[in-house]
């Protein structure tokens, strides 16, 4: 399935001063292909009224697995383009930079 997905902020966004009316749009693929097998892709744009140093692009593609006994693995990758210099917390990471993330769900 395809999904695309648009996010608004009423107010402001993340704590970020005068960030009313800010925007996310994303596009999402999923795929199943046999066995359980499902990969994803996306791309999506957040743009921060006020702010707009903080907007970015985030993309990923991942792949998942059924597992028996309602369980899940899942393997994402996911990278942004924001400002590193920006999205770097008090404890020198960066926040917004590209990331694997290794899941195991159960379905109840």
């Amino acid at each position: 399935p395809v999904a695309l997905t648009y996010a608004h902020s009423f107010g402001d966004l993340f704590a970020f001063a005068d960030s009313s009316d800010s925007d996310y749009v994303s596009l999402s693929l999923e795929q199943g292909f046999g066995d359980g097998w499902t990969v994803s892709a996306h791309y999506g744009q957040q743009t921060v009224r006020g702010n707009r140093e903080y907007d970015y692009d985030d993309w990923g593609v991942g792949i998942a697995k059924d597992l028996p006994g309602g369980f899940s693995v899942g393997l994402p990758w996911s990278d942004t383009d924001a400002d590193r210099d920006l999205y770097t917390n008090a404890f020198g990471r960066n926040t917004a930079g590209s990331a694997v993330v290794l899941s195991i769900a159960k379905s109840f």
